[in-house]
């Protein structure tokens, strides 16, 4: 529904358990929204999440793409999710 938050639920699999995320939030092929978060705990689930509001913002699908960096600065390669509609 436009104008809702919006969970976006990602796995990391990082041996040292932390990570520092960067979410790109994609409307079709174009980018309306990049997250950083800092280095933080990966739970023991392995899933982290952000939150991101619609309001005002494309209605329709959304998807994202997520790339993991741990505490040595290696960069995992970007992993998409399925769209998901608003």
């Amino acid at each position: 529904k436009s104008g809702s938050v919006i969970d976006l639920r990602f796995k990391v699999t990082e041996k040292s358990m932390q990570t520092s995320d960067k979410i790109t939030v994609l409307a079709g092929k174009r980018v309306v929204k990049t997250i950083k978060t800092g280095l933080t705990a990966v739970p023991k689930s392995l899933q982290k999440s952000v939150k991101y509001n619609t309001k005002g913002r494309f209605k329709g699908r959304y998807s994202f793409c997520v790339v993991s960096t741990d505490s040595s600065s290696n960069s995992s390669a970007p992993s998409c999710a399925k769209r998901s509609r608003t």
